[in-house]
């Protein structure tokens, strides 16, 4: 599975809370480089907000990407298959 879909399963299952590339790459077991790339191409694709805010994981202000998903243009929330579920290391 890749990094990506990890990340945005993560992210879905603890929506609305954000998470900051550092918590998620925790959670995940994956290195705070690849939980960047991942989050920032989720943000990229319109599905995953991504701003400065408040990390539910370490308690401290961030960048954070958020499971909450933006309707695309169409008003339609669209899966593109990111509503995978793993289990989460904790």
């Amino acid at each position: 599975m890749s990094h990506k879909v990890q990340v945005a399963a993560l992210l879905d299952a603890r929506a609305p809370r954000a998470m900051c590339d550092a918590c998620l790459a925790d959670y995940l077991a994956i290195s705070k480089t690849q939980a960047r790339q991942a989050s920032a191409a989720l943000a990229q694709s319109g599905l995953f907000p991504r701003d400065a805010g408040f990390c539910s994981g370490c308690c401290t202000t961030r960048i954070v990407t958020s499971g909450a998903r933006r309707p695309d243009e169409s008003g339609v929330i669209a899966e593109h298959g990111y509503a995978q579920r793993i289990p989460i290391a904790r």
